[in-house]
């Protein structure tokens, strides 16, 4: 008697049809998904030095602040991307968005349980959030980008930063209106505990979201092995390694002064909450109207002639 062979079915043929409704369907949660997670980020990250600041914090803190969490997080990667490359996209990506959001529940309640060692322990929390952020980037554009056709990405990604400008827009308005209002009536720190527990609930949303995902089956490419040191030595002979020179250098000049502007706005200027949130805003409103164009120059003409254009015209602005 013959036994009918059992294939298991993570080596069942993929039905075209059913994976394109999938990445369909993922695409439009993508977009819900970073709509919330922009409601957390204008919720918190405009709003951090403000609340270093209301905690005293010293000028030479906030330089530590804006620099310390994001040079740790890369660090974290070198060291760790051997293991998040053994869990499933999917899962590594849930794990650190998770974690990332979790983060903002310690923040919250910093000025009750620590007044003594506040700045301290806002470095921390935020340092961790941080590295957990650092971890799910790279996997999120390498999941997103077997989900988007090449030829698609430029309208897509348009539309969807579009969206989320948008929602960045409103919530950051509404973020600086409810600091400005309520902290006079129930409290600084309480009003910025309240506003970091909605930024909470927002990334869960988000997470919720990121979990309806589909992700696509990994084709592995040929890989080209070279050491950090073999890359430094090689670092002008590749587009790659020009492209990140072209961004250390632009990072360095923006970071020379870009941590003390809310310093220089709250504590020099004297500006409200509210006058903060509005300059602040400005910023969302380029973005949001320059998105409805990009993406369609970007897939006429190229990256490079855009990132080669912006980047000349950038320096400029200091000077106005």
């Amino acid at each position: 008697m013959q036994t009918e062979k059992v294939i298991p079915e993570k080596n069942k043929p993929i039905d075209p049809f059913l994976e394109q409704q999938k990445k369909k369907k993922s695409l439009k949660n993508s977009i819900i998904d970073g709509s919330a997670y922009s409601v957390m980020d204008s919720f918190t990250a405009n709003f951090i030095t403000p609340f270093a600041l209301a905690m005293k914090a010293s000028n030479t803190f906030i330089s530590v602040l804006a620099t310390l969490p994001g040079l740790i997080a890369v660090i974290f990667q070198f060291i760790s991307i051997d293991f998040i490359k053994k869990l499933p996209r999917k899962k590594a990506i849930l794990t650190g968005a998770l974690m990332q959001g979790i983060m903002w529940l310690p923040i919250a309640f910093i000025p009750f349980y620590a007044q003594d060692f506040g700045p301290v322990a806002l470095l921390i929390l935020i340092t961790t959030g941080s590295v957990f952020a650092a971890a799910v980037g790279p996997i999120w554009n390498s999941m997103m980008g077997d989900l988007v056709p090449e030829d698609k990405r430029g309208k897509y990604f348009a539309r969807r930063n579009m969206i989320c400008g948008a929602t960045a827009f409103v919530s950051t308005f509404i973020a600086g209106y409810t600091l400005d209002f309520l902290a006079p009536v129930i409290g600084k720190f309480e009003t910025f505990a309240l506003m970091f527990i909605i930024a909470f609930l927002f990334r869960m949303i988000s997470v919720y979201y990121l979990s309806l995902q589909y992700d696509p089956p990994v084709i592995a490419a040929d890989k080209i092995k070279m050491s950090f040191i073999d890359f430094v030595k090689n670092i002008k002979q590749s587009n790659y390694g020009r492209f990140t020179l072209y961004l250390c250098f632009m990072g360095f000049a923006v970071n020379i002064s870009s941590p003390f502007f809310t310093v220089y706005m709250l504590n020099e200027l004297g500006f409200t909450y509210m006058q903060f949130t509005i300059i602040t805003l400005f910023s969302v409103i380029a973005s949001f109207i320059s998105m409805m164009y990009w993406g369609k120059i970007v897939d006429k003409i190229g990256n490079k002639r855009i990132i080669l254009l912006c980047g000349l015209l950038i320096p400029f602005i200091p000077l106005i």
